[in-house]
């Protein structure tokens, strides 16, 4: 903050000495040789005069684009410094991404990423592949793969996330798996030789290196103490319940008709996201057929572009039509998961990765609407009897303020 404060200042006075420096050279120019007099100096002496004064101006915006600079290179070392920081917990720790970036910055790179997007008017596949929802666009969708391949590889091209965001692709373009990674290989070597001019290893680099850890860890067995040790990357987001607080009284508060059903529902996922700690909040639409359940908004997902195509067929999931019979509410876990699970969709657990969670339907004016699912995304990082009394709070007040959305439901 102090950098960039510093920063800002020296670039208005920048600005301004570099405005003056322009009007000295433009007076300069409408003097007339013959008739300029002021002061009793000739026109000699008054061009050297502001010749003098031209030179000081030069040697002031000079000193000042040089403080410019190196509060800008002291602020790219910060920036740089937070970044290593970053790739050695991910590295080290086997940290989720978004969770690794709380750690490090306080909050989500992406977050980051959306106002340079607006900043610089960036395309908007650019700023669509940034919203989770999206995924359900297959153009979009390729974006987020590629996007997160790009990650996992650096981390590891023969680790299981790598492996399965290859799987995932090779779905998407519907080729075979060892037609993909061909493919992405011979891209990534592609890449390396067009992009020798940075200066910095390419990822393809990392093809062979990779390959011969993983032929020597191959060799090795784990001690038992080894295999007993606890997951260290474990990082459970922690709850904000004053923020939590906060958005129910504004769901509460606008019962009036002033907001949309996405203001609505962005007050609802970032209580439940970032007020109960939950680290992963969907918000499914119900489709206009009643037979699918679509991700209309999803947080904490940012990096699971797979994740961020959930959807629910109702047709051939017992349970969620179940619950969308009426308003009401499913914790997902260990006492009960046996009893549900044969009426969970078949692919449901390998989309969420996770055997916890939070369900309820939303309902408007006796209508089905809707359901949110929550869940802390790790098995160490357990749900918990309190932060599901205000799940299912957020959830119903978020339910009556629907009731009163903008125009026909908002958007």
């Amino acid at each position: 903050a102090s950098a960039r404060k510093k920063l800002n200042a020296n670039a208005e006075e920048l600005n301004g000495l570099m405005e003056e420096l322009t009007a000295l050279r433009q007076f300069r120019d409408t003097i007339h040789k013959d008739d300029y007099e002021f002061d009793g100096m000739t026109y000699k002496d008054a061009l050297l005069q502001l010749q003098k004064e031209n030179n000081q101006r030069t040697e002031e915006a000079i000193n000042s684009f040089a403080a410019f600079q190196q509060v800008l290179a002291d602020y790219t070392r910060a920036s740089l410094k937070l970044m290593d920081e970053l790739e050695a917990l991910l590295a080290q720790q086997e940290k989720e991404p978004e969770e690794a970036e709380y750690v490090v910055f306080g909050f989500g790179i992406d977050e980051l990423t959306h106002a340079l997007v607006e900043a610089w008017g960036l395309p908007s596949l650019v700023a669509e592949s940034l919203n989770g929802e999206n995924a359900a666009n297959n153009r979009i969708y390729g974006v987020m793969l590629a996007s997160q391949l790009t990650h996992a590889s650096r981390r590891g091209w023969y680790r299981a996330e790598t492996l399965e965001l290859m799987e995932q692709l090779a779905d998407h373009l519907m080729l075979s798996l060892e037609q993909t990674i061909a493919l992405v290989h011979a891209d990534a070597v592609e890449a390396a030789r067009a992009t020798a001019f940075y200066g910095i290893r390419p990822v393809a680099a990392e093809l062979v290196t990779n390959a011969i850890e993983v032929e020597e860890t191959a060799t090795q067995k784990p001690s038992p103490e080894v295999a007993k040790l606890p997951h260290e990357g474990t990082f459970c987001l922690s709850p904000n319940l004053p923020l939590a607080a906060r958005n129910l009284r504004e769901l509460a508060n606008h019962m009036d008709g002033s907001l949309t059903m996405g203001e609505a529902i962005k007050l609802a996922t970032q209580a439940l996201h970032e007020g109960l700690g939950l680290n992963r909040v969907v918000f499914f639409l119900l489709s206009r057929d009643k037979s699918q359940l679509n991700a209309r908004s999803v947080v904490g997902a940012e990096h699971e572009p797979h994740f961020n195509r959930f959807h629910i067929d109702l047709y051939t999931s017992k349970l969620f039509r179940s619950l969308m019979s009426k308003q009401q509410s499913l914790w997902l876990d260990d006492p009960n998961r046996e009893k549900f699970q044969m009426l969970l969709p078949g692919n449901f657990f390998d989309i969420t990765h996770n055997d916890s969670c939070y369900l309820m339907s939303v309902f408007v004016k006796g209508k089905p609407v809707g359901l949110f699912y929550a869940d802390r995304h790790s098995h160490e990082c357990r749900l918990d009897e309190r932060s599901y009394r205000h799940f299912k709070k957020v959830v119903i007040q978020t339910a009556q303020t629907m009731g009163h959305l903008h125009g026909s439901g908002g958007s």
